[in-house]
C-alpha cells in the first residue's frame, strides 16, 4: 500500500470505521478481496488500483462503484506494458472518467498541471502548495518532512516521520481528504503523526554502523530522479547510493537507465553502485561501480564493511535491494 493510501486510511481511521488495502492486493483479485472483508459497519473503503495495462483501472472501477478518487500523479511506469506514456495517461485517466460517470468527488493536485487538466469537468477539491482549497507549505525535510498547513482554525504544523521531501503531496492529499470527510484539525495531525513507514518505503534505517534510507518498494524514472534529487540536498555525511533496476519499461529502458546515470555525473556523490542487468549492460556507467545481481552487491559489501555512512537504497521491488542492508 502507498504512503498516500495509508496516510489517507491512517486519518479516517481516526473517526470513521474504515477497511483499507492491505499490502499489494491493488489489482483484479486483491481488490475484490478487500471489498469482500467490508462489514455492515464500515463507513469508508479506502481502495488502491494499479495497473500495468491499459484498461485495467476501467475494470477495477466498475468492480468497485467508486464514489471518491484520488490520482496523485502519472509517472512513466510499466511502460512495457502500456506501450507509452501516453497510454499510461489514459489508463490512469480511467479513473477520473468512472468518477465522472457516477457524478462523484476526485481530490486533485492544484500544482499538476496534467491533472487539473484531465479531472476538468467533475466535481474536485483541490489541494497543494498554492491556489488551492487545502493548501499547505514544505517547513523541513531534513531528514524528516515537516510542513505547515492552512486549516479553517489557522496554520497547523505537522511532523511527520516520513523521509523526502516528495512525500509533500501525499501527506497533502490525505489532509485534504480528511478534511472533506469531517476529520478534525487534531485527528488529521494525529493520523499523519502517528504513521511510521515500513513495507521498504521512505524508512530511515539505523543499523550498527551506518543510516540507511531505504525506498526499495519500487522504482520507475520519476520516483528515481526525485529521490535522487532529494538525496543530493540533504546535509548528510559520506553519502552512497545503490541503485537498482526500474523494471517493466521494455523498449524504453536503455534510455531511461541511462538518464539516471547521466544526472549522476552532475552531482557530487563519492561512490554510486548500481544493481541490475539493465544498469550493467550499459556500456557508459561513469566512474561508478555496477553489478548483475543484488547477491553480487552483496558479496561486495559484506566484504567493505562500510561505516559512517548515509546510503540511499532506491530500486524495483523486483530488485530486493532491501536483502543488503545486513551486509551495512
Amino acid at each position: 500500500m502507498s504512503e498516500k493510501s495509508k496516510l489517507i486510511s491512517d486519518i479516517l481511521k481516526t473517526q470513521k470505521e474504515t477497511v483499507c488495502t492491505q499490502g499489494n492486493l491493488n489489482n483484479h483479485i486483491g481488490v475484490p478481496i478487500t471489498l469482500l472483508s467490508l462489514k455492515p459497519t464500515t463507513e469508508i473503503a479506502v481502495l488502491e488500483m494499479g495497473a500495468n495495462h491499459p484498461g485495467e483501472i476501467e475494470a477495477l472501477c466498475r468492480i468497485a462503484n467508486l464514489t471518491h478518487g484520488i490520482i496523485t500523479n502519472i509517472g512513466k511506469a510499466h511502460l512495457e506494458g502500456f506501450g507509452s506514456y501516453e497510454a499510461v495517461i489514459k489508463t490512469k485517466n480511467e479513473l477520473y472518467e468512472s468518477i465522472r460517470k457516477s457524478n462523484g468527488v476526485v481530490f486533485f493536485n492544484q500544482n499538476d498541471t496534467l491533472l487539473q487538466k484531465l479531472s476538468e469537468g467533475i466535481q474536485r477539491i483541490s489541494y497543494g502548495a498554492s491556489d488551492a482549497e487545502i493548501t499547505g507549505r514544505l517547513l523541513d525535510s531534513k531528514p524528516f518532512l515537516s510542513i505547515q498547513w492552512n486549516s479553517e482554525n489557522g496554520t497547523q504544523d505537522i511532523q511527520t516521520k516520513l523521509y523526502g521531501n516528495y512525500n509533500f503531496n501525499n501527506v497533502m492529499a490525505a489532509i485534504a481528504v480528511g478534511r472533506y470527510f469531517g476529520i478534525t484539525t487534531e485527528n488529521i495531525k494525529l493520523g499523519i503523526e502517528n504513521y511510521i513507514p515500513k513495507n521498504n518505503r521512505s524508512q530511515i534505517v539505523k543499523t550498527a554502523r551506518n543510516t540507511i534510507i531505504l525506498d526499495a518498494y519500487n522504482a520507475n524514472p520519476g520516483s528515481m530522479l526525485l529521490a535522487i534529487e532529494n538525496f543530493s540536498r540533504q546535509s548528510f555525511d559520506n553519502k552512497i547510493l545503490i541503485l537498482g533496476d526500474m523494471f517493466e519499461l521494455g523498449k524504453y529502458s536503455k534510455k531511461e537507465h541511462q538518464k539516471i546515470i547521466d544526472l549522476l555525473k552532475d552531482r557530487d556523490f563519492k561512490q554510486v553502485i548500481f544493481v541490475g542487468k539493465d544498469f550493467f549492460s550499459l556500456p557508459d556507467t561513469g566512474n561508478y561501480t555496477a553489478f548483475k545481481t543484488t547477491e553480487e552487491a552483496g558479496v561486495y559489501l559484506s566484504n567493505r564493511k562500510l561505516s559512517n555512512h548515509t546510503i540511499l537504497i532506491k530500486g524495483s521491488r523486483g530488485m530486493q535491494l532491501e536483502t543488503l542492508v545486513k551486509y551495512l
